[in-house]
């Protein structure tokens, strides 16, 4: 091998050597591009605590929900016991056919209590708040009229009041007759005739009992 074919061959390593830093440097700086965005992105998290709450709120229940349980299925004459505070609800469900006549006794134990009924779709059928006070029973009658879940709502008639229980029971649906007709009508008449009392009181400057 000559001297001149030497010098080429050292020449020819000299050249890839060249072109090989280049793309050295070129992978380290990629590599180091990457793990510093990849900081960045950690670093940029907000944590203050404003910000974490505004990422909790969805998942926190709303006030509504927190007093008001899941509901429950009535099932005719199984008796149901619950206790309930002021602003507080419990909803039961109820399935009825078409013209079914449904009862549902709710007694009172240390709370005042308003019943109210809503059909499948949500509109009220019936609402019922005897003057007995914070015991005795509620009873609250209506008649089916189309198939589908019905919803009774147990709720306090003040906002604020004590802790109390109650027990709820469904006597077993079955065809309207007569008589029944003429309870709804007076259940819904006491029921008026009550609400008008209270307003009286209160625009009297009377305290409600």
């Amino acid at each position: 091998m000559t001297i001149a074919s030497l010098n080429e061959t050292a020449g020819e390593k000299n050249m890839r050597k060249c072109h090989l830093r280049p793309l050295k440097r070129a992978n380290i700086f990629q590599c180091l591009l990457f793990h510093l965005l990849v900081v960045c992105s950690v670093l940029w998290v907000d944590t203050s605590p404003s910000a974490v709450a505004s990422r909790r709120v969805v998942q926190e229940p709303t006030s509504t929900a927190r007093n008001e349980d899941p509901p429950q299925a009535l099932i005719p004459g199984v008796l149901v016991e619950r206790t309930l505070a002021g602003g507080e609800t419990k909803t039961f469900l109820i399935e009825l056919d078409s013209n079914q006549f449904a009862q549902a006794i709710v007694e009172q134990k240390g709370i005042d209590l308003v019943l109210t009924v809503l059909g499948p779709e949500g509109s009220r059928r019936a609402q019922v708040d005897r003057p007995n006070g914070t015991y005795g029973p509620e009873i609250i009658s209506w008649v089916a009229d189309r198939k589908g879940v019905y919803q009774l709502k147990v709720q306090s008639f003040e906002s604020k009041a004590s802790p109390g229980g109650f027990s709820a029971m469904l006597e077993t649906p079955r065809p309207p007759e007569p008589r029944d007709l003429r309870r709804i009508l007076a259940e819904s008449l006491s029921a008026e005739s009550y609400l008008v009392k209270v307003i009286v009181r209160v625009h009297g400057g009377e305290k409600y009992p």
